[in-house]
């Protein structure tokens, strides 16, 4: 249907609605450290997940320190805020609180510094997050030799058809083996143009949004929002992707709402899979845990780690590409909107990259003032 493919879900003038039952706790972190090959962890709350969950283990070491990066695993068992879990880590966690003292930092509190300034952070806290990924409505390829072999995964697409606007409202949706590798438009979940025809604005998706949600894999970005203003995107779980985690694809994309969101486990696609060049592993940042290509939207309380290129890579550019091209809008231009209590660490490159931003439809990028 419209050159749209198959094992897809799409949205031309409808409404798609999807709402599953949300766990009691979305994530916590581990209180004890963990050893490379451990299969029991210490977490800080009785979280209410049962066995046969899959849960996602940050890594909180350098990027790719000892082999070890985010791990997803299953619950065997579950005691009390300790579980064991299916496969031993591939490289130990940090769990413990960190504590700022006259003598330096220490494991447990102590005097402080004399004349510290008010508001001075005292407490360092490092210690590995861990994600429930399981929900349970599942949007799913299967696991077959299509997808082992060519990232032929599933898509869910919002799409325009003439004045008819599809909408989209997921909450508590896990898609899994999502995303078509090296095919445009085909990404785990995503709106599709519904706010701009040609050089002409339409309304915002207002009231549209995909919440506490997981992608658990993807062979093509994660959750992209393209050419659509006003949606929200928020508390979702994006792992194991190929491509940008979060994506606005062609800085079109305003007045959306970002908000505490997880991305990790950021991986390049292969080469000949490029959509665009700044995606490559040879590019000077690559692939992201964020692009966000429009100033105007609202970025809060998210993570990044992982991500073989930036946690988050803000490039505004002069102007807009792909199917926004005719917008009459510069990005760089345009007033900033909110980033703040955003988190990152553990990723290969900066954690927050503000340039280099997009200067072709190729996606090659230019390092310079705004």
């Amino acid at each position: 249907i419209m050159n749209m493919g198959t094992r897809g879900i799409m949205v031309m003038g409808g409404k798609l609605e999807l709402h599953g039952a949300v766990p009691s706790k979305l994530a916590t972190k581990l209180n004890a450290n963990a050893a490379a090959g451990s299969t029991s962890l210490t977490l800080l709350d009785q979280t209410g997940w049962k066995t046969n969950d899959q849960i996602v283990v940050a890594t909180t070491d350098y990027y790719g320190a000892g082999g070890g990066s985010a791990q997803r695993s299953q619950i065997t068992a579950i005691n009390g805020n300790s579980v064991t879990i299916q496969d031993g880590l591939n490289a130990q966690r940090w769990g413990r609180l960190q504590y700022l003292t006259n003598n330096g930092m220490s494991l447990t509190p102590g005097t402080l510094p004399a004349n510290l300034p008010a508001g001075t952070p005292t407490v360092l806290d490092e210690r590995a997050e861990v994600a429930n990924l399981t929900r349970n409505i599942v949007v799913q390829a299967p696991d077959d030799d299509v997808w082992r072999n060519n990232g032929f995964g599933c898509h869910i697409m919002i799409m325009r058809m003439n004045s008819m606007i599809g909408e989209g409202h997921l909450n508590g949706v896990e898609i899994r083996r999502g995303g078509q590798a090296g095919k445009l438009g085909r990404y785990p979940f995503h709106w599709h143009m519904l706010s701009y025809d040609g050089s002409t604005t339409l309304a915002d998706a207002t009231g549209q949004y995909i919440r506490n949600s997981t992608i658990n894999q993807s062979a093509n970005r994660g959750i992209v929002i393209h050419g659509t203003n006003g949606t929200e995107v928020k508390n979702n779980v994006v792992f194991d992707v190929l491509g940008h985690g979060i994506f606005t694809e062609d800085a079109s994309e305003r007045r959306n709402v970002i908000d505490g969101n997880w991305v990790l486990k950021v991986r390049p696609p292969l080469a000949a899979n490029l959509l665009k060049k700044y995606e490559g592993a040879d590019h000077g940042v690559g692939s992201s845990g964020f692009w966000i290509s429009n100033p105007d939207n609202t970025i809060i309380n998210n993570k990044a780690s992982d991500c073989r290129g930036a946690g988050f890579w803000l490039a505004f550019p002069k102007k807009c590409f792909g199917l926004s091209k005719d917008v009459p809008l510069a990005p760089n231009y345009l007033k900033f909107g909110t980033f703040s209590n955003n988190h990152t660490h553990s990723n290969y490159q900066l954690g927050i990259m503000i340039n280099d931003f997009e200067s072709d439809e190729a996606g090659n990028t230019s390092l310079g003032t705004y």
